[in-house]
């Protein structure tokens, strides 16, 4: 035993020199021992020592070898010793240089330490002299700043092999196994390198020109590195190479968990050599490659399950590599939060789409005036970059406005705010952070994006500094975007926001840029603008046309003029045309069907005076009869009450348009019209003819000459009938006479006429000056293209303009004087024949006036003419008045009509007053309840279509109920009336017989006693005209109280047979 020998220069405790030959054997044991240079031996020359079974612990240098210090050419071998405990500056256990040659079998070094390198050994050599080999020995637990275990230094040249162990040891700065520097040489093959742990490169740190081969199904296995590299850390021109299934497994450090390379340094991954289980805290879970660095990894290798905390969990990579592809193909199933696999040196940053953005908004609100970028960060040989952290920097402000990640596409997707003034800026896209720049000192260009801030448009109103333009939300818009604040929406549209003016159902205004919003006569032809709204800030918002709110058939201001292939019925209302042939057709059809029930009434009115001037004849000849107590229920009495009915229901259900409530009232308003089909244009559309025949007639005007010409025809084609008629029955007459007899019937069938179609022409005429007012002019930037009042049947003419303004006063105002002046010259003229209202001559050209009155109320048919004519007015008027209000002014005239008729019973037939009263209230209660269909004003339906459909089948069961009772009672005056025409006629035949019989007999005796009678009949009419002019009850009640009961009915038959005297006069002429 050698122990606790100290010297102050080399050799604790053996020095040996020259060719000195030692063997230290047989468990001897150096311990404690300390010198400067080799504290325990110190061997120099080319002497050979030997360590057999030796045990070498506890000993220190001060400078090197504090166990062995051996230089020159000196043969040092270690077989079966065991180094422990021993310290120096370098080399811990041994320290050998210029070129030694050293061979350690079987042997073990533990707990070593170096104060620099080495903490086992550190070994030093000259070019191609030094060779050491270490066998199946150990090197557990030795520390150094570098090289824990081993150091190598210069050219020296180390072979582990043949089951060596390197375990726990551990190095400060590199290396905590092995490290090499200089040209060193190290050679691992069927050894374990494990647990060891350093700085850089956990297990060996391969430095400057050095190398390290690990072959021979050799492992390095959980080693770690507190900075890079967790089993091998390659710098400089260093070459590290795993051959022949070694495996680098289980280790770890921030980057690099299993080998680091840097600088230019050059790793080789041979067949079947694996990295796998390997982590990095970062990047390159399996291998990193840093600046120049290469990697090869050979066909055959594997870099899989390898993992990092951010990069690349099997490579990552910087620089190019020539068998790049070999090395994607060997690196599969790693995992990191980016870049799995490979990931390789970012190069380029691209703005993918439009690099200048135009017309961007600068918004107020935390989440508005967001700009949207998309950017492609890209790595080596393409591949997406991913992970990295990208920043967008205004240039001209320096101020940063948003930082993001790359996907693992490479794909960086930017949203963020930016609020200046309306110009031109810069946008820089640079990396904040990336893993290779730093070390090699360059840059990846930034990306960069030109962004022009748009000013305020319409839709938008200045905000903030000016620096900012705020949308108008939905309910608000604005067309002025040098306003401070949006607009309110305003009635009757929809604004979704921004300058979008949208008009709802039923609404219509003339430009887009109007806010002149105006409710359509006909709300069914205006629908809303759009089906499907777009987005608020949708530029098609701003170039949509008025015209496509407008619905199919309907174009034009308020959607009241006809497109192609339509025809106006009436105000602001289009429908399609049917072929020309149908609508003729039916147009005869229901001409026919008028002019058959008027040439029915004419003879009503006829036969009527036929019978009372033979009424008067038979007075004339048998005297007075008996005096009917009321004049009979005649059937032009029944269909007067009617047709006035039938009159004012057309206009009642066209003022308002009510048919639009529900399909019940479309029903009835359908029938009524169609029962006027020849004399209003509602159901049958005529004007589809008219058009293609007007040449240089308007349309509109064309139409309105037809209808005015209407009333004309029918006369013509009733006395055509009458003539036809005369002609057939082959009437003998004289030139005089058959002119007299024209003249007869053109004037009772004008008056008939004119009872049925007054309604039409008062229509028509007063039509002509029909307009609504639209817009108002309007200022800059609001638009108006609809100024002014408009015809309402073209509603493209201004009124009082064009060819209007000629037709309204040349054709309109006359008929309209003519018209509205009827009622007052029937009521003078009236007037003024008071006293031929008995007259038979007087009855039969003008009794259509008054018959159907009671004598004192002879003047009620003009004043059913103003009622009619009235609610003719607020037919025509009702666009201007409003549909409400027009239908409240119906109602209040239905029941002022009532109340006048109840008030004052014209009638001279009960039954036909009734008629008449109950066909007004039927009027009346039918106008009213629909004004609970009505969809606006203050009364609205509350149940919706179910509502509207029960309230107008009730009122078309209350019309139906009414005209089956008119009906009824004018086929029972029919069927009476004729029953006593017959029994007439069979007297009046009789009468003859008889007279021609006794003609010759009793002539002159028949004259005589006529003389008589009708000399003592005029004589006592002037005795009795005091009386006849007194009231006929008074008279009736002093005879009475006289008690001369007889004389009532011989003064009321001498009345009849006074007024007969004249006829019966001429008769006998």
């Amino acid at each position: 035993m050698l122990s606790g020998n100290q010297v102050q220069g080399t050799g604790g405790s053996i020095f040996a020199a020259a060719a000195s030959n030692v063997i230290v054997a047989d468990a001897t044991t150096i311990s404690n021992c300390s010198a400067k240079y080799g504290a325990a031996v110190y061997l120099f020359g080319s002497g050979r020592l030997v360590f057999d079974g030796a045990i070498v612990q506890g000993n220190r240098a001060r400078e090197f070898g504090g166990g062995l210090d051996s230089g020159g050419k000196a043969t040092v071998v270690v077989n079966g010793s065991s180094w422990s405990s021993n310290s120096a500056n370098w080399g811990g256990a041994i320290d050998t240089y210029q070129g030694v040659k050293m061979h350690i079998h079987n042997s073990t070094f533990s707990d070593n330490h170096a104060r620099y390198s080495g903490g086992a050994a550190e070994i030093a050599g000259a070019a191609g002299l030094n060779l050491v080999t270490i066998l199946n020995s150990s090197f557990v637990n030795n520390s150094a700043p570098n090289g824990g275990a081993i150091a190598l230094k210069e050219d020296a040249d180390l072979s582990i092999a043949a089951g060596s162990r390197l375990a726990g040891n551990h190095a400060t700065s590199a290396g905590g196994a092995v490290q090499l520097q200089g040209t060193a040489r190290l050679q691992v093959s069927g050894s374990a390198l494990e647990n060891n742990t350093a700085a850089e490169g956990g297990a060996v740190a391969a430095l400057e020109a050095s190398s390290f081969e690990h072959t021979g199904n050799s492992i390095c296995s959980s080693n770690a590195a507190t900075s890079q590299g967790g089993c091998i850390a390659a710098k400089g021109t260093a070459k590290a190479a795993l051959l022949q299934g070694s495996t680098l497994a289980g280790n770890s450090a921030p980057i690099g968990g299993g080998l680091h390379a840097a600088h230019n340094a050059s790793v080789l991954l041979g067949a079947l050599a694996r990295v796998q289980g390997n982590h990095a805290r970062t990047t390159g879970g399996g291998i990193y490659i840093a600046d120049a660095a290469r990697l090869q990894a050979s066909p055959g290798s594997s870099i899989r399950r390898n993992s990092a905390g951010s990069h690349a969990g099997g490579v990552a990579l910087s620089g190019s590599h020539s068998h790049f592809k070999d090395m994607q193909a060997a690196v599969t199933n790693n995992s990191a939060k980016y870049d799995a696999d490979v990931m390789t040196l970012t190069s380029s940053i691209t703005v993918l789409g439009n690099s200048t953005v135009l017309g961007f908004a600068s918004r107020p609100g935390s989440g508005e005036g967001l700009l949207h970028v998309q950017l492609q960060v890209a790595g080596m040989y393409g591949l997406p970059a991913d992970g990295n952290l990208v920043q967008a920097l205004l240039l001209e402000t320096n101020s940063i406005l948003a930082v993001n990640r790359s996907e693992s596409t490479g794909l960086i997707h930017m949203t963020f705010k930016v609020r200046v003034p309306p110009g031109w800026y810069t946008l820089n896209f640079s990396l904040v952070e990336t893993i290779d720049l730093s070390s090699l000192g360059v840059a990846v260009p930034p990306a960069q994006l030109r962004l022009q801030v748009r000013r305020c448009v319409e839709g938008e109103v200045v905000a903030g500094s000016s620096d900012a333009c705020q949308p108008c939300l939905p309910g608000t818009f604005s067309l002025n975007p040098s306003n401070a604040s949006c607009d309110s929406c305003p009635a009757g549209a929809s604004c979704p926001g921004m300058a979008a003016l949208l008009p709802l159902p039923g609404w219509w205004h003339s430009n887009t840029r109007s806010a002149q919003i105006h409710r359509c006569p006909n709300p069914t032809a205006c629908r809303q603008a759009r089906s499907s709204a777009p987005p608020a800030d949708s530029p098609l918002l701003s170039t949509a046309q008025p015209q496509a709110a407008c619905a199919a058939g309907h174009k034009g201001t308020l959607c009241g003029s006809c497109s192609s292939g339509y025809a106006l019925v009436k105000p602001f209302t289009c429908r399609k045309c049917m072929r020309k042939a149908y609508i003729v057709a039916i147009y005869v059809a229901g001409a026919v069907a008028l002019l058959a029930v008027m040439k029915l009434q004419c003879s009503f009115n006829r036969a009527e005076a036929a019978e009372a001037a033979e009424a008067a004849s038979s007075m004339c000849d048998f005297g007075p009869a008996e005096v009917p107590t009321q004049p009979e229920l005649t059937p032009s009495s029944v269909v007067q009450p009617l047709v006035v009915y039938l009159q004012w229901a057309a206009l009642v259900v066209t003022t308002p348009d009510y048919a639009a409530a529900s399909t019940t009232m479309t029903l009835l308003s359908t029938s009524v019209h169609w029962v006027w089909s020849a004399a209003s244009p509602e159901a049958i559309n005529f004007a589809c003819v008219l058009a293609a025949g007007a040449g240089p007639l308007p349309a509109p005007i064309l139409r309105q000459l037809f209808y005015l010409m209407s009333p004309v025809m029918m006369v013509a084609a009733l006395l055509l009938i009458e003539g036809l008629s005369m002609v057939i029955r082959r009437r003998k007459t004289t030139s005089n006479a058959g002119a007299m007899h024209v003249m007869h019937q053109l004037l009772s069938t004008s008056w008939v006429v004119a009872f049925f179609y007054l309604p039409s022409v008062a229509r028509h005429a007063l039509s002509m000056f029909a307009c609504v007012r639209v817009d108002a002019a309007a200022a800059a930037p609001y638009a108006a293209d609809a100024v002014g009042r408009f015809w309402v049947l073209d509603v493209s003419q201004q009124c009082l303009a064009g060819y209007h303004k000629r037709w309204a006063l040349g054709l309109g105002l006359p008929v309209a004087v003519a018209v509205c002046c009827l009622p007052v010259g029937v009521a003078l003229f009236l007037a003024g024949n008071r006293r031929r209202l008995q007259d038979q001559a007087f009855q039969l050209h003008y009794g259509y006036l008054f018959k159907h009155y009671k004598p004192a109320c002879a003047w009620y048919e003009a004043c059913t003419m103003c009622q009619t004519l009235l609610l003719v007015v607020l037919s025509v008027f009702s666009y201007s008045i409003g549909p409400f209000y027009c239908g409240l002014l119906t109602v209040a005239c239905l029941a002022a009509f009532a109340a006048m008729l109840m008030l004052l019973r014209p009638y001279a037939h009960p039954v036909a007053g009734k008629l008449m009263l109950a066909g007004i209230s039927t009027l009346l209660v039918t106008s009213w309840a629909s004004l609970l269909l009505l969809p606006y004003g203050p009364v609205q339906p509350s149940n919706g279509t179910a509502f509207a459909e029960a309230i107008s089948i009730v009122l078309l069961l209350l019309n139906i109920a009414f005209l089956v009772a008119v009906v009824t009672i004018l086929v029972k005056a029919v069927r009476w009336r004729r029953a006593v025409a017959g029994l007439a006629s069979g007297f009046s035949k009789g009468s003859r017989t008889l007279r021609r019989l006794s003609t010759g007999l009793v002539s002159a005796l028949s004259s005589r006693l006529l003389s008589s009678s009708m000399l003592f009949s005029s004589r006592l009419s002037s005795s009795l005209s005091v009386q006849l002019q007194m009231d006929d009850g008074r008279v009736a009640s002093d005879t009475r109280r006289r008690g001369s009961s007889f004389l009532a009915p011989i003064i009321e038959a001498h009345k009849l047979a006074a007024a007969a005297a004249p006829v019966c006069v001429a008769q006998r002429e």
